[in-house]
């Protein structure tokens, strides 16, 4: 598990960036049961192997890769709750600069309304602004989220 105390800030950042097996079938669209069926591994095994692959053989995991066309400098071939885990940490905590900027921003267009000198339709534009950069932001810091909930639903539905 990972252990926000014992891995820096860029080591979080290197994990959060992998995907891991299960993330990978499903970007290909695999159901468990035609990975099973291509590879001979059981339906149990696959799940295992999908939540932590640290005690599986290079071999197996390397034919898990090539059949989802992956690169394996993709993949983290551990335990999945690191991966996620990690994506928790660096998203509550790598972005305070941008946050700090947008209230900035507010702190200046709000200085800016009190001082009268600015027409409406210029202060109308800054607020648009600063809410679009929020909302791209957030965009930004929920995809990881967003994808893994979707991934983990799909992939519920698929495999029944």
């Amino acid at each position: 598990m990972v252990n926000s105390t014992k891995l820096s800030t860029a080591e979080c950042r290197a994990l959060s960036g992998k995907i891991t097996l299960r993330e990978a079938r499903l970007n290909c669209g695999f159901k468990v049961e035609e990975v099973a069926a291509e590879t001979g591994i059981s339906l149990v095994e696959l799940a295992q192997i999908e939540e932590d692959a640290s005690e599986v053989s290079s071999h197996l995991i390397l034919t898990l890769i090539a059949l989802y066309n992956t690169d394996w400098n993709h993949i983290y071939a551990g335990r999945a709750e690191d991966v996620y885990r990690a994506r928790e940490y660096v998203a509550d905590f790598s972005d305070v600069g941008v946050i700090s900027s947008i209230k900035a921003e507010v702190a200046s267009i709000s200085n800016m309304v009190t001082q009268e000198r600015y027409s409406r339709q210029y202060l109308s534009r800054l607020i648009r602004d600063v809410f679009q950069d929020l909302h791209d932001h957030e965009n930004k810091l929920l995809r990881p989220f967003i994808a893994n909930r979707d991934n983990a639903r799909g992939g519920k539905q698929r495999e029944g």
